[in-house]
């Protein structure tokens, strides 16, 4: 009977790790998304600032704005929400398919 036990515990040993090993591959997109987004608010800002002589204070300010947009300042972007093309359900933006039939579903990021 110890055996069989000691095989239950090294197969669920096993599908742990491979969930870890899952679970860092999208930890790992997800940092690789975010310094690329980075990069590119960086490159924006600069640009604002040597073409347009946007200050740094009227930068934060519009952050602020827009943070309070959703009625908190929590500096969080707020999530929309969009009907599905296919199904002509509400989904959240957050996602690129319909959680309902699986559509794709158009994102527009500059409009939150």
């Amino acid at each position: 009977m110890e055996i069989f036990w000691e095989l239950h515990q090294n197969y669920r040993i096993a599908q742990a790790k491979d969930q870890t090993r899952r679970v860092r591959r999208e930890v790992d997109n997800v940092e690789d998304k975010l310094d690329k987004t980075l990069l590119v608010c960086q490159a924006l800002w600069t640009l604002l600032r040597e073409k347009l002589g946007v200050t740094e204070d009227e930068l934060l300010e519009r952050v602020t704005q827009l943070d309070l947009a959703d009625g908190e300042l929590d500096g969080k972007a707020r999530r929309t929400a969009t009907r599905c093309p296919a199904c002509k359900r509400t989904v959240t933006t957050r996602y690129r398919t319909c959680i309902y039939c699986g559509a794709p579903i158009e994102f527009d990021p500059f409009n939150t």
